[in-house]
């Protein structure tokens, strides 16, 4: 019982310093996109010895399924990400309450996202601003519950 205690007293102080770590699922009905949204997205952050893993997972608009992830730590740094065809690096900040996310490629930022994480800990809304290869840009938002701690 005392083992048990403990462990949700360490899971519940892990949740409060780092909001994102657990599971969350993207509710497509409550997010935008231009056009049809990416199907079965799963976003995990789990805890790392210097910040946190992330994984992503889903399938394109066309079905296509797709993975990519990387460990970094929320201190503005570029880390390298694995899996993406568009990106190589990310930096990621934390200011409460929004995770700030620069996809990068070459050193460039493509897509700078916003992850806000609501105070009853259940929701995620990512807000990303695209670069498009056009040089324009456009935004979508999509909405996320928590799965898991």
């Amino acid at each position: 019982m005392l083992r048990l205690l403990i462990s949700l007293l360490a899971a519940t102080l892990l949740h409060a310093a780092d909001p994102w770590i657990g599971v969350w699922k993207m509710d497509p009905a409550k997010s935008r996109f231009p056009g049809e949204p990416p199907k079965d997205v799963v976003l995990t952050y789990q805890p790392a010895p210097k910040g946190f893993t992330f994984t992503s997972t889903g399938k394109l608009q066309d079905g296509t399924p797709y993975s990519y992830h990387y460990t970094a730590a929320p201190d503005g740094k570029d880390y390298p990400v694995t899996g993406h065809a568009s990106f190589d690096s990310v930096s990621i900040e934390w200011k409460a309450p929004l995770l700030v996310t620069r996809y990068k490629h070459q050193g460039q930022t493509l897509a700078a996202h916003e992850s806000n994480f609501h105070r009853d800990g259940k929701v995620m809304i990512d807000r990303t601003q695209w670069k498009t290869q056009d040089g324009s840009s456009l935004i979508t938002t999509a909405h996320f519950d928590r799965r898991s701690p």
